[in-house]
């Protein structure tokens, strides 16, 4: 008996020998007559993927590797890699008449796969079916370009606090992540759209958040659950990279990770949600789809409509909660991944190729205008005007075209096949179908010299539809495609003819490692992007920012930023006199106005400024603020006005002067023996001219003004006017105050 034990084990042992080389023959099998690059019957093609990817840097996206075979082995059309049994197989796709009529199948489950464990199943990008027709379309109305359009105002006023930020930085010379300053703006933006609530992670890091993923990090324990903030999401995202690696201790440190911080978001976003379900329900109120309030109102549409039909009280199923959680994440980091990686790379391109920068500048301004309030007053009347930008769109393109995000990846019905140049090619049977977008746009057939940055290649019809698949195409498009563009438009129009931008630490290679561009030997391996899912920047697209050398422009803009009617150029004694930008102002002001006004622009002699950090504006912070005079409380500022003056009826600009300014007096104990604090407003639009007087006497406000002064013609037409003017600038201070 003891003797046959081991026989025994050797004859299972080669039966499981044989069982897996039969396995093993009769996958290979498959691919033999299949166009691929050189396939072994061991490894499949796991070596060519290996090879590939040794090329790189670590982390390279995959679709680097799949254009780097198709390179070296000339594969084009479609091809086949045998990946088994580490993941599927692929159907490699990069014709894109062939991607046209695989473009209505099925999302493949291989990104379900990675993304559930962390952002949960079914997220709109990945899900199928009933289930994605019904989230496409709850979605779909925030999104339409219609839509997007009433939300120009939202993207121009967190852009310019984006403007503010560059601004700070340009005076630090400091070097800067922008991919981290353009994350805080895109998070704030569609955190907006997605809640209707502001996420201020640009202004103070996210008051959302209680607790930043570093905590994670340092394996602490002691977190409150309620957390969400950018910083999360980001691990999340970085997470799901990690969730790829055949790492043992990667995969530990996963485990310990992933559950305590999706905890942590899905209950500050179940949290949100439930709230703003408990308030439509209580108030009977049917979020309308012509109008979306926010996304989560129209995802919770049907939910309200159902309660009204049963005319109870209704709450929101788990199942069903779960699923608006995992797209509120999944909608968070796909405008990350879109928005945010896109930019980076536009702004490296505009970075080394300054007659393309020159000329976006110039179609700005021919759009927009010259100055900064030109362009927001444009905006204002017209948000279809960021449509009207077609060499701007052409550099989006173009810079989309060399650095895609990622790849679609489709799933067949059973016994599905694919013709392509005659011959029919087996598609099924699990097989990943990669519509691969990085090897057609550099592919020379469809783009001449693919290398180059050619933003006048899509101007025109140059480029066929088909050809640009950077948002995907079909019903599977990405759904907040025109957001994006729009987000993009934006950020280019108010910060490009302020700024100049200049990769920093780039490490140019010697040689380059691709066979499908050299552009790395000028910029360094920062163009071979990273998996975090998406391709995105690699090293956060380090940078030094500094305001525009053009001195000539700068000149310009700075004496057309208030609206200083022409004639005034002639003072030269205006020249002490400071401008200072227009911004946005803190809830936490003394007056305690709305967050989404805006606070004017001041100009006066003895050069008073704002603080920039996030205190109350407090003008007595400042030595200068004080008058050697404390008798004398009056104040004189110059206010620039972005809409035309009204004669008889103060501005909303004019009237946040006079008190922000008054509230700063009253604050300083110099001045508490004064009753009346005047404030003296020059207020300028365009050619326009006033003089606008206010001050507090007993809780009440008094407002004087004299008619407006237009000055179109020059000052010598208005010439009583213009002595009146600066008889009002250059006299001493008048009156009992006390």
């Amino acid at each position: 008996m003891g003797s046959e034990l081991p026989a025994l084990l050797l004859a299972f042992i080669g039966a499981v020998i044989v069982y897996l080389a039969n396995q093993v023959y009769q996958h290979r099998r498959k691919f033999r007559d299949l166009p691929g690059p050189p396939h072994s019957f061991v490894w499949g093609h796991l070596r060519i993927l290996a090879n590939a990817a040794g090329k790189f840097p670590a982390n390279t996206h995959l679709q680097n590797f799949i254009t780097e075979i198709a390179h070296q082995y000339d594969l084009k059309g479609i091809w086949y890699l045998d990946l088994w049994p580490l993941t599927f197989c692929q159907v490699i796709v990069t014709d894109p008449e062939l991607m046209d009529q695989m473009i209505m199948m099925n999302q493949h489950q291989m990104f379900d796969d990675k993304l559930s464990p962390l952002i949960g199943s079914n997220v709109v990008a990945t899900a199928n079916g009933a289930i994605w027709k019904k989230l496409h379309n709850s979605m779909a109305p925030a999104f339409a370009l219609s839509h997007v359009r009433t939300q120009v105002g939202l993207l121009t006023d967190q852009t310019l606090l984006l403007r503010d930020t560059f601004k700070r930085l340009a005076k630090s010379k400091s070097v800067i992540s922008l991919e981290t300053e353009l994350s805080k703006l895109t998070f704030d933006i569609v955190g907006r759209i997605i809640f209707n609530f502001p996420l201020d992670a640009q202004t103070k890091g996210s008051p959302w958040c209680v607790l930043s993923a570093l905590a994670i990090l340092e394996n602490t324990t002691h977190v409150r659950p309620q957390v969400n903030n950018l910083e999360d999401l980001q691990m999340i995202s970085k997470l799901v990279v990690d969730s790829m690696s055949m790492s043992p201790l990667v995969k530990l440190q996963l485990a310990l990770k992933k559950k305590a911080i999706t905890r942590r978001v899905d209950a500050s976003i179940t949290a949100k949600i439930n709230e703003r379900f408990i308030a439509l329900r209580d108030q009977n109120v049917v979020p309308s789809r012509k109008e979306p309030y926010s996304v989560i109102d129209l995802m919770l549409r049907d939910k309200i409509i159902e309660g009204n039909k049963s005319k109870s009280s209704i709450e929101i199923p788990r199942e069903e909660m779960t699923l608006l959680v995992t797209n509120v994440k999944g909608l968070l980091l796909g405008a990350q991944g879109t928005t945010v990686d896109s930019l980076c790379f536009t702004f490296m391109m505009l970075s080394t190729h300054p007659e393309v920068l020159q000329k976006v500048r110039e179609e700005h301004d021919a759009v927009f205008g010259e100055t900064v309030e030109a362009t927001l007053q444009t905006l204002e009347a017209s948000p279809r005007k960021l449509e009207e930008l077609p060499y701007s769109t052409a550099v989006l393109k173009e810079a989309l075209r060399m650095f895609p995000i990622n790849f679609s990846v489709k799933q067949a019905k059973p016994g599905a096949t694919a013709t392509y140049q005659g011959r029919k090619y087996p598609i099924d049977e699990d097989l990943a179908i990669v519509l691969e977008y990085q090897h057609l746009h550099y592919n020379p057939a469809y783009y001449p010299e693919p290398d180059e940055f050619k933003p006048e290649r899509f101007l025109g019809d140059g480029v066929p539809r088909s050809w640009w698949r950077s948002f995907s195409r079909g019903p599977r498009s990405c759904v907040g495609q025109d957001l994006a563009m729009n987000i993009m438009h934006t950020v280019l129009l108010l910060t490009l003819r302020e700024f100049d931008f200049a990769c920093h630490g780039l490490k140019p290679n010697a040689q380059p490692r691709a066979l499908h561009t050299r552009l790395d030997t000028i910029y360094g391996d920062v163009i071979h992007q990273e998996s975090s899912p998406e391709a995105k920047p690699r090293g956060g697209m380090m940078m030094t920012i500094s305001e525009t050398a053009n001195q000539e422009m700068t000149a310009r803009r700075s004496s057309n930023h208030s609206h200083i009617p022409k004639c005034f150029d002639s003072w030269k004694w205006l020249d002490r006199w400071r401008i200072l930008p227009d911004r946005p102002m803190e809830r936490a002001s003394i007056l305690r106005l709305n967050q989404d006004d805006t606070a004017p622009g001041i100009l006066e002699g003895k050069g008073w400024d704002f603080y920039e950090d996030e205190r109350a504006f407090k003008l007595t912070d400042l030595p200068s603020w004080k008058v050697e005079d404390p008798e004398k409380p009056h104040m004189i500022c110059f206010l620039s006005n972005h809409k035309p003056l009204t004669n008889a009826v103060p501005s909303k600009a004019e009237l946040q002067t006079i008190l922000w300014t008054i509230a700063s007096r009253i604050l300083d104990e110099t001045y508490h023996s004064h009753r009346i604090i005047p404030v003296t407003v020059l207020s300028a639009a365009g050619y326009s001219l006033r003089i606008t007087q206010g001050y507090v006497d007993r809780e009440q406000l008094f407002i004087r003004m004299t008619p407006i002064i237009d000055f179109t013609a020059g000052q010598k037409k208005k010439w009583d006017d213009f002595i009146q003017t600066l008889c009002w600038i250059v006299g001493d201070p008048v009156g009992i105050t006390s």
